[in-house]
């Protein structure tokens, strides 16, 4: 079965054009290849000492993961379209084993390498990356496991360790899965997230196996916990160790799999790479137009014309007497300059768009990000030759590609008949009718699915009943087969605590599933002391389950497995077809890795990355296709960089996005230059970020202030302390200026709620505010998830206040960036000014604010006059019936 396996992975990568490039590569011969980690000779103990030697982090995808050649070889191939690269691993890809986690995981991660500008060779940058990834993914569990294990408390936070038993098990697409029931009180509330990883292992530490799994709530009943089984191959064996031991201990992690576990898939097997990774490998420019753009021109419409060039521009009049066209190179840039609707820095960003394989815009603030890329978009969609498959835009969130998705449809750039939305958390009605699932629906297929259809299901049937025979499926009342009379004869023989027992006797009597109450859990667990009365219970349904129950269940999964995966095959080919007939494709990035195969025969030429200095770069290299011809990235580096699970992983230089490493190596790139948002005052605030920043007056100095508010920025300080909350932390005190400065905005300021947004740089502080503010449309967020957004009032929450005067995570420069750039007329900073200010790059903002006190100024419109000590915000809104209609306030009276 393993070896069908692996021949149908085969097949399915040998489609075109991958057939052809590796015929290709076979045809050269190359002879200047670096070794892989270990030899073909190598015994599989001297293979692992060798890597871990090396200081590699142990491959952890499962089995079925495995690279399709270990010993193959690597170079840049000169001239080529395309590059090889060598994945060889010591072993097969596998989780970590109990024997590698006994080992420890922190010798290996004081051994990886860091980021480098530049690499000698693609196999080298892959296999960083790769290790990296991995540690990303998989440490902090393993980590999580060693420190249970040796009862020496949790380092991170984020892992909770839970006893439980088996209480089920059902089928989920071509893995099994468990239900689990945690025996515990709910002293430590487990997260239990959809996606995310957990480990399943026995009560002895040192003996394993360690079963990895995802929390799966689709397939959730009950009381119970669904894990899905990570590894499809051995889940079979893997269900009959769960059911053996008495004791099993679940792991929870936060680390989200579906984040990091395809691209590492694609990491471990791919071996064929775009030709703009010998670019990007390197850091050294190509200096050449991209192959399709070589002699091609853009096409000109009347319409078209209207939209680039400004009314009446000589080139506009021009174009429209001659030819209607324009070279689709950099020359472009002397018909933009002066001309079009794009300012000097973003006809200069177009042009090095045309003239570059791999283009690098950086967009600070207001600067118009988006804007460039549609009018980029709008040139490449329109050309003489045109592109033979879809344009692939990429981004690191649903909303910002949602978001440009919408502008290049209202810009008239491409109609939503024209463009595909793959993904299924898009909730704007706009892109509806876009959507892939929308798009499959309405498309009439002649291929056999039906057939086969109708035999999975009847396989997955089969499944079910060898499953039901074996007494593991886990029925919604979960001692169905046991009477209550046999049941309450137990309780009453073995029940040491006479009032739980008649709790439990009423509650049985009810049939209420006693499992919800989790004190019942405990105690009908600890009744019986080898192994509780519960898993008593549940043994004794499944303690004839023999050898032959789980060959005839590995021959029936077996089966449904190839049917699943010949299913998976045709909707491959229903979603290329789909895709193939688009001119603009939209996914996110993990959209991306996971749907990896179908990018692949769809051979997009074209790939634009939207917020690219937010994506960790071996999940960018893992999405973008092997027919990429022209790589786009926009974003800014001087913003929020990617998130990381293991914070340990910086000082490698692992948050650093593929679009910050290559401009700080020194890879050309454009720096837009004219801001369109905020008032010039807010925009002086960001010169120490941005030294070459500009404002536009005519857009920005018609943005007036709030009647009530006679300053741009303003830093309303205090000394109220913090309160740790978990892993994050809040300040109450703070919390109630920001509710009380905010009444009195709406009620006294006459601001719509909806023009107010209230950004917080810790969670736990959002979700105080949250819980008191009292307007509905008033958006209150953490500065994280507002990158990209902006309004005409900003209120922020700057939480940390502390006897320390620890600014903690305020020190980071990115994201002050963000919190200071959202405002279009106004920024109002909130916090405790002893602590902030220990913050370097806070102590510098604050200090160039126009207003700073620990009194906040408010201004009586009718008068002009600016009150700052005499402001009670709480005592204004209470009076807010003594202003007039003229904005008089009762401090003057």
């Amino acid at each position: 079965m393993e070896q069908a396996e692996e021949q149908e992975e085969e097949e399915q990568t040998s489609k075109a054009p991958l057939d052809i490039i590796e015929r290709k590569l076979a045809d050269l011969k190359l002879d200047d290849c670096e070794s892989g980690y270990s030899d073909s000779n190598t015994s599989n103990e001297e293979a692992h000492h060798l890597k871990f030697s090396k200081g590699q982090i142990n491959d952890v995808l499962p089995t079925s993961i495995r690279s399709k050649s270990e010993s193959s070889q690597s170079s840049f191939t000169s001239g080529s379209k395309y590059s090889s690269a060598s994945l060889a691993t010591s072993r097969p890809s596998g989780p970590p084993s109990h024997q590698e986690i006994v080992s420890g995981l922190q010798e290996h991660m004081d051994n990886l390498k860091c980021v480098s500008s530049s690499y000698s060779s693609l196999s080298e940058y892959i296999n960083v990356y790769k290790d990296l990834l991995t540690a990303e993914g998989f440490l902090q569990i393993c980590q999580g496991i060693r420190d249970w294990a040796s009862s020496s408390g949790l380092k991170y936070k984020d892992i909770q360790v839970h006893e439980v038993f088996l209480a089920g098990a059902y089928s989920s697409r071509d893995r099994l899965g468990v239900h689990l029931y945690i025996i515990q009180a709910d002293v430590v509330k487990p997260k239990l997230k959809e996606g995310c990883l957990v480990c399943l292992t026995g009560r002895l530490y040192d003996r394993g196996p360690w079963i990895w799994g995802t929390i799966s709530m689709d397939k959730r009943r009950g009381a119970a916990v669904t894990v899905e089984l990570l590894n499809k191959e051995s889940s079979c064996s893997d269900l009959k160790y769960l059911l053996k031991d008495k004791y099993i201990n679940l792991i929870e992690s936060s680390s989200f799999y579906l984040a990091f576990g395809p691209a590492l898939d694609i990491l471990h097997n791919r071996r064929i790479y775009s030709s703009v990774f010998n670019t990007i490998t390197r850091c050294e420019p190509s200096n050449q137009t991209p192959h399709y753009l070589k002699g091609n021109y853009i096409k000109l419409s009347t319409e078209m014309i209207g939209t680039i060039f400004k009314s009446g521009s000589h080139i506009g009049k021009k174009l429209l007497k001659e030819n209607f066209t324009l070279p689709a190179d950099a020359g472009i840039k002397e018909n933009l300059a002066n001309n079009s609707v794009l300012d000097f820095s973003q006809a200069e960003a177009v042009a090095h768009i045309l003239g570059n394989p791999v283009s690098i815009i950086q967009g600070p603030p207001g600067t118009g990000k988006t804007f460039t890329s549609v009018k980029s978009l709008q040139m490449l969609l329109n050309l003489m030759n045109p592109l033979t498959s879809p344009i692939l835009i990429l981004s690191n969130t649903n909303h910002a590609l949602d978001e440009l998705l919408i502008k290049l449809q209202d810009a008239g750039v491409c109609s939503a008949d024209q463009m595909c939305r793959v993904g299924r958390r898009c909730k704007d009605p706009k892109l509806e009718s876009c959507l892939l699932q929308t798009r499959l629906s309405r498309t009439k297929f002649k291929d056999g699915m039906g057939i086969i259809w109708k035999a999975k299901r009847k396989a997955e049937r089969d499944v079910l009943c060898i499953l039901d025979d074996m007494n593991l499926i886990e029925d919604e009342n979960m001692f169905s087969g046991l009477s209550q009379k046999s049941l309450l004869s137990v309780l009453t023989n073995h029940g040491q605590d006479i009032q739980m027992m008649d709790h439990i006797r009423r509650l049985v009597r009810k049939n209420k599933d006693i499992l919800k109450d989790s004190m019942v859990r405990m105690k009908l667990y600890n009744t019986i002391p080898e192994d509780g009365l519960l898993q008593s219970l549940f043994n004794e349904r499944r303690k004839d389950i023999t050898d032959v129950d789980y060959y005839d269940l590995e021959n029936g999964f077996a089966k449904l497995k190839k049917l699943i995966y010949e299913q998976e095959l045709l909707q491959q080919e229903r979603v290329v077809r789909v895709l193939s007939k688009v001119k603009v494709i939209g996914m996110t990035i993990t959209g991306a890795a996971i749907k990896n195969s179908i990018l692949e025969k769809v051979c997009p030429k074209v790939v634009l990355v939207e917020e690219a200095a937010q994506v960790l770069e071996p999940l960018l290299i893992t999405a973008v296709p092997c027919s990429t011809e022209h790589l786009i990235m926009v974003g800014d580096h001087n913003q929020l960089p990617p998130q990381l699970n293991v914070n340990d992983l910086k000082k490698n230089g692992f948050d650093k996005s593929m679009m910050q490493r290559l401009a700080e190596g020194g890879m050309p790139f454009i720096q837009l230059k004219l801001q369109n948002r905020m008032r010039p005052e807010l925009a002086e605030l960001l010169k120490d970020i941005y030294p070459k920043l500009k404002s536009n007056h005519s857009a920005v100095d018609r943005i007036q202030l709030p009647t009530t508010i006679p300053f741009t920025s303003i830093f309303w300080s205090h000394s109220h302390l913090e309160v740790p909350s978990g892993l994050s932390r809040c300040n109450p005190d703070e919390a109630h200026m920001v509710v009380s400065l905010v009444k009195f905005l709406v009620e006294i300021g006459q601001i719509p709620e909806e023009e107010i947004t209230v950004l917080c740089m810790y969670a736990k502080q959002v979700e105080l505010i949250q819980g008191q503010i009292g307007y509905p449309n008033l958006h209150v967020s953490s500065v994280d998830s507002y990158q990209g957004d902006e309004n005409r009032v900003v209120i922020v929450s700057l939480v940390r206040g502390n006897e320390g005067r620890n600014p903690g995570f305020l020190k980071d420069l990115p994201r002050r960036c963000v919190a200071q750039s959202r405002a279009k007329a106004c920024t109002i900073f909130i916090g405790n000014r002893d602590t902030v200010t220990q913050a370097p790059c806070w102590d510098n903002l604050l200090s160039r604010v126009e207003y700073s006190a620990d009194k906040f100024p408010v201004l009586c419109s009718h008068n002009k006059i600016v009150h700052k000590d005499a402001t009670d915000l709480d005592l204004l809104t209470e009076n807010s019936h003594r202003f007039t209609h003229h904005g008089l306030c009762f401090i003057c009276d």
